[in-house]
């Protein structure tokens, strides 16, 4: 499964740049949290610490570094939009970023990795909230759904 095939399941989430695989999904909100990371990993943030675009592209150079896997990260509260800087240097290097939508929270998607499909508060979720989750499950499995194309 592809960073492609996740936008297909949440129609507020929209590729910002290209798609790869993933193998974890971590959370980084802290400069140093990019140190952190290791190949493969998808990660997800809403850019609290990005006090200029040279944070934010300090983070995706990191990324790259460590070769994760694509960004996810929350436009709206602390990241208006993406930088034309982050843009180009992601397309450059075939770097996945996605937007994801803030009502999607980071429990709900780092808890498919523990097998626990159901979010606590059943009642707030939707079937396309639903859809994202079970498409985080499969993708942290490594599983590809039938008729999706590498990206």
């Amino acid at each position: 499964m592809t960073v492609y095939d996740l936008l297909r399941l949440h129609p507020m989430m929209t590729c910002l740049c290209r798609s790869a695989g993933i193998k974890y999904i971590d959370i980084v909100e802290v400069p140093e949290g990019a140190s952190w990371v290791v190949p493969g990993d998808f990660i997800i943030t809403t850019g609290f610490f990005f006090r200029t675009d040279a944070d934010f592209e300090h983070l995706v150079r990191c990324l790259l570094l460590h070769q994760v896997s694509g960004l996810g990260i929350k436009l709206g509260k602390y990241v208006q939009e993406l930088p034309a800087v982050i843009r180009e240097l992601a397309e450059a290097h075939s770097f996945p970023i996605i937007s994801i939508p803030p009502e999607l929270s980071y429990r709900e998607i780092q808890q498919i990795k523990n097998g626990m499909l159901h979010s606590p508060r059943p009642e707030t979720r939707t079937t396309d909230h639903a859809d994202m989750l079970l498409f985080f499950r499969d993708t942290g499995n490594g599983e590809k759904k039938a008729g999706s194309t590498a990206g």
